[in-house]
Formats: C-alpha cells, sequence, structure tokens
C-alpha cells in the first residue's frame, strides 16, 4: 500500500542513487515523488545555509529556511497583512480575496481553489484512507490528520533543531526556538527599547508599563497585573510543601522551584550567554544578564526618571519614594 507509512519514511528517506540519508521530514507515499525526490537528492551540489548546518538540493527550501533565522518575509498581500517566502503561496492566498475555485466536485457542490483540496474531498465520497499509522490501526484521509495523530499519540517529533538537541512537535515552536541561537527578537515594545523573541515575551513584559494591578491577595495587601501572578503568590501562604529536595532539607510547593533548587547540587547551569562565559540555571538569570551587554533598562520608576534592568532593583528603589 503506497499510502502507508513506515517509521523511516516519516522521519528520513534514503535516496535509491545515493548511500546519503536525507532528513527530509516528509511522508513520501507517491512513488513519482519519491522519484523526482531521488534524482534530487543523487545531484552533487549543495545550497548550504550560512548561520548554521542545513543544506538542501533544492534552491529555493534555502530560501525559505533562511526566513526563519532573519523572520523575514518576503511577499506581501496587497488586501491584508499575510506575507508569504514564496510567491506561489501568495497567489494561493489571493483565492481567498477573489473567491476564485476552479476545482468542482463531480459528486456535490463542493469547489476548492487548489486541486490537492478537491483530491483530499473526494476521498469523503470514496471512503479511501491513503494514510496509515505504522504504530496502530488509525487511518486518515488525509496527511496533515496523520501527522496530528502521531504528534499527539505516539509522542512524534518531526521538527529538529541543527544547533542543539531540541526537537518538538510544532515547526512553530521550533521557529520560536531558534531565536535562542540566532539572538533575533522581532517582538518590539512600542515604550522602551526591550524586544522579546516570543510574543508572549512582549506581552509579559507590557504589563510592567501599566499600573493597573486588578488582581488582589484576599490574604494581604499583595496585588498582581495577571491572574497566573496571584496564582503563584498565594502558595507562599500555603504551609503545604509536597516537593521535597532529595539531597537536603529543602521544601517547596512548586515543582519548578525545586528543579532550580537541585540544580544547586548538580551545578548544572544550561543557559549561557552568547557574549562572554556567564552561565545560569534560570532562564530569568539569564536575561537579565544579557541586558548587562545590551544597555536594555525597561523597568521604569512611576515617580522619577529612573530606569533599572532588574524589576528586584526596581522595586528597592519604590521604597525610597514610600518614606
Amino acid at each position: 500500500d503506497t499510502g502507508s507509512l513506515n517509521l523511516v519514511n516519516f522521519y528520513t528517506w534514503k535516496a535509491e542513487d545515493s548511500s546519503v540519508s536525507v532528513p527530509c521530514n516528509k511522508i513520501i507515499s507517491d512513488p513519482g515523488v519519491k522519484k523526482r525526490t531521488s534524482k534530487r537528492h543523487a545531484t552533487k551540489h549543495k545550497f548550504s545555509c550560512l548561520d548554521c548546518d542545513y543544506e538542501t538540493f533544492v534552491k529555493a527550501n534555502l530560501i525559505v529556511h533562511t526566513c526563519m533565522h532573519t523572520g523575514e518575509e518576503t511577499f506581501a498581500c496587497s488586501e491584508c497583512n499575510y506575507t508569504a517566502a514564496r510567491k506561489c503561496q501568495l497567489n494561493i492566498h489571493m483565492q481567498r480575496h477573489t473567491g476564485y475555485k476552479p476545482f468542482a466536485c463531480s459528486v456535490c457542490d463542493y469547489k476548492a481553489n487548489q486541486k490537492a483540496h478537491l483530491n483530499t474531498h473526494m476521498r469523503t465520497h470514496t471512503g479511501n484512507k491513503p494514510f496509515a499509522c505504522p504504530e496502530c490501526d488509525y487511518k486518515a484521509f488525509q496527511k496533515s490528520n496523520l501527522i496530528v495523530h502521531m504528534r499527539a499519540n505516539h509522542d512524534v517529533k518531526s521538527f529538529a533543531c541543527s544547533e542543539c538537541d531540541y526537537k518538538t512537535s510544532q515547526n512553530r515552536l521550533l521557529i520560536e526556538h531558534i531565536r535562542i541561537h540566532t539572538g533575533h527578537k522581532p517582538f518590539e515594545c512600542s515604550l522602551c527599547n526591550y524586544k522579546a523573541a516570543r510574543s508572549s515575551g512582549l506581552t509579559e513584559h507590557m504589563l510592567t508599563h501599566n499600573d493597573n494591578k486588578p488582581f488582589e491577595c484576599s490574604q494581604c495587601n499583595y496585588k498582581a497585573s495577571r491572574k497566573t501572578g496571584i496564582t503563584i503568590h498565594m502558595l507562599t501562604h500555603n504551609d503545604n510543601k509536597p516537593f521535597e529536595c532529595s539531597e537536603c532539607n529543602y521544601k517547596t510547593n512548586r515543582k519548578g522551584d525545586l528543579k532550580i533548587h537541585l540544580q544547586k547540587h548538580t551545578g548544572d547551569k544550561p543557559f549561557k550567554c552568547s557574549e562572554c562565559n556567564y552561565e545560569a540555571s534560570r532562564k530569568g538569570d539569564l536575561n537579565s544578564h544579557m541586558r548587562k551587554h545590551t544597555g536594555d533598562k525597561p523597568f521604569k520608576c512611576s515617580e522619577c526618571e529612573y530606569k533599572t534592568a532588574r524589576i528586584c532593583t526596581l522595586k528597592r528603589h519604590m521604597l525610597r519614594h514610600c518614606k
């Protein structure tokens, strides 16, 4: 069954005309596609990325890959904010605005703007499920459903970082991870010089500019701008500390705090500065350290013009205004 998959096809595909194992990260079930891919991998010329070890036999693939490092997307839609790394992707997107759907189903009224979508739709009439899971009896009408199934049920992490051992089941998470290596921070604060690699990081930072703290502790005067902040704070009022260190008497009510504490015994400092020899056991400590190199001082006093790189320093400064 050409639609069936095995684990070799799921992760890597070996070119028939070459002894080199090629990490395609593709599920190749069509013999014609395999033949074309074999010729492509049998060629001697490779296009190499200047920022990492990525190599490809297709120049267009290198262009798309480079966008992962730079965050650049070259083709912009004139109707909305959509951007794409390939012109063909933009052409397909434009059909959403024009409503052009040239591919019509012969059984029902369904129409599609891509032939592949029509082919997938036709399987709902024929009952054909060509994409079979190699681990269980699951079968799917389309490849994307099988990929989702594999990631959800068999812990398949097909997106791997070329710089370290990081793997993930989502391409979006890999792109965010790669920014750790490249230092690319596309999300910028409109009120200060702060930049973040993730949109969630910018969202959290913007709260430092917001004096509104609607979440109040029922047992003390503590206030927080986020619900998660008050949830974490409430643990300080809880005497139950189920997480215990096996090396000393340390106890905590947060599993994450125990992991950080254990690094004191192991000496493990996985977060390394790209500018100097500094190493940290916590990512937050590394982020604070990096501001020494960037000069970024995102924490501002609401009473005067004082700025600082660390929030704890701002809290100590604010005590001066309370006297």
